[in-house]
């Protein structure tokens, strides 16, 4: 999937349903990663021109899944067993 993808498929499927559920766009925050096609120019363009609020949100990453760092020590305080 490239930015064009990504912006029609925001502009069908979520202006879509937006409209179908009866929510303004101005009762949501939409939460993206740092994934390039959802930083690129035209993704950025497209949220402010809807002027729909985002909420950047940090890439998957194992070092901030705080799931990973509780089995972790779960491991650890049971002697590695």
């Amino acid at each position: 999937m490239d930015a064009l993808l990504y912006v029609q498929i925001l502009d069908d499927e979520l202006m879509g349903s937006l409209c179908d559920l009866g929510i303004n766009k101005k009762d949501i925050y939409f939460q993206r990663d740092n994934n390039p096609k959802h930083t690129l120019k035209l993704a950025t363009t497209w949220f402010q021109k809807k002027k729909i609020d985002k909420l950047d949100w940090p890439s998957n990453s194992p070092d901030m899944n705080i799931i990973e760092h509780s089995y972790g020590r779960l491991w650890w305080k049971n002697g590695g067993r």
